[in-house]
């Protein structure tokens, strides 16, 4: 670990442990998963030497799937930030 990234092992753990709140986060579960995704598309470049073509779709997959989670998360944001800004204005209204 001496490039400062946690483990896959505690990535999921802390997963797991966002995902058994009740409260849980969706911002972080999503932040979460990129990082899952990602750690698994850098496994199979390192060694796209010796991968499989099934392997090399897999890679393909996490791609789109990171590519997907992301743009979902881009759209969170803009709503949350919409949202806030609906409430202020009407806070505003209200005054």
């Amino acid at each position: 670990m001496a490039s400062g990234k946690p483990t896959v092992g505690y990535t999921l753990f802390k997963y797991r442990s966002e995902l058994a709140m009740k409260k849980a986060r969706p911002m972080r579960l999503y932040r979460t998963k990129i990082d899952l995704t990602e750690e698994l598309i850098s496994r199979t470049f390192k060694n796209v030497k010796e991968c499989s073509m099934e392997d090399l779709n897999a890679m393909s997959r996490e791609m789109l799937f990171k590519q997907k989670l992301l743009k979902h998360i881009r759209t969170a944001a803009k709503n949350a930030k919409k949202t806030v800004k609906d409430v202020k204005n009407k806070m505003e209204e209200t005054e």
